[in-house]
């Protein structure tokens, strides 16, 4: 299934954007002035390839380097099945069917559209990793909310365990989490939202001495989806579906592919 979430998981970053274009929020805490070897490096490697490790490597040097924080919130991007060594080698193959199953049933990006399971309306759904990123244990109750281009606030409120996919899933409005430094924890979080054409420009996790900002990006590259009926948002950084635009400091959405 190429690089799968328990054989790959490294540091991804997310940043912001609304349907015309992104915003960040720890990237314009400084001036384009202040750009360095680490913002240089990060954009080249993603840009070149987002769904690497190099890209991710990167994009911590860069967070790094910008600030000094320890919870990290890490969102698994989309693999396209298809371009997987199985695939590629034999696309008719036993392996490369099976990879195509799992990818179908994992949890990736942002998604928001219609979930029977949990009730009637629309709903975003996200599977995150919390990491301890700092020095010392982070003991806290992690909760999350996402806002819209307009301000908007949605709590998590989606509670409950529901069979999502290959398995059953527990999500839930807060998770008691107790990580050493280094230590990392697979959380759900489900929002209900008006509708699913809300674009959403930032997802926020934190507790009373952990936060962190996980602004988005309106997914255009990597995945072929009906958008009439559904939204995915990914990890700006990843410049997959943005690309930065330094003169004017801020992520600018790129074309459908």
């Amino acid at each position: 299934m190429g690089a799968s979430l328990y054989s790959r998981i490294v540091l991804i970053v997310v940043c912001a954007l609304s349907v015309a274009g992104c915003s960040s929020s720890s990237d314009e805490s400084y001036s384009s002035e202040s750009k360095t070897i680490e913002d240089i490096n990060w954009i080249k490697t993603c840009e070149a390839d987002y769904n690497s490790s190099d890209c991710d490597e990167a994009i911590l040097k860069m967070i790094q380097k910008q600030e000094d924080v320890s919870l990290y919130a890490v969102m698994e991007p989309y693999d396209d099945p298809e371009k997987t060594a199985a695939c590629l080698e034999d696309p008719n193959s036993n392996v490369c069917g099976g990879t195509r199953i799992l990818s179908k049933h994992q949890m990736t990006d942002l998604t928001c559209e219609p979930v029977e399971a949990f009730g009637f309306g629309y709903f975003c759904y996200a599977k995150l990793i919390l990491w301890n990123k700092g020095n010392v244990p982070i003991d806290d109750f992690i909760e999350a909310s996402i806002y819209d281009n307009e301000g908007r606030k949605f709590a998590a409120d989606v509670n409950g365990n529901f069979n999502f996919g290959l398995s059953d899933i527990k999500f839930s409005d807060s998770f008691k989490i107790d990580l050493n430094p280094g230590k990392f924890e697979f959380v759900h979080f489900g929002f209900s939202i008006p509708s699913k054409d809300t674009v959403f420009t930032s997802l926020v996790v934190g507790g009373y001495d952990s936060s962190f900002d996980i602004p988005l990006c309106l997914k255009t590259r990597g995945i072929e989806y009906d958008k009439n009926k559904i939204k995915i948002f990914e990890n700006s950084r990843l410049l997959n579906s943005c690309t930065f635009n330094w003169d004017k400091f801020a992520y600018e959405s790129r074309s459908v592919a």
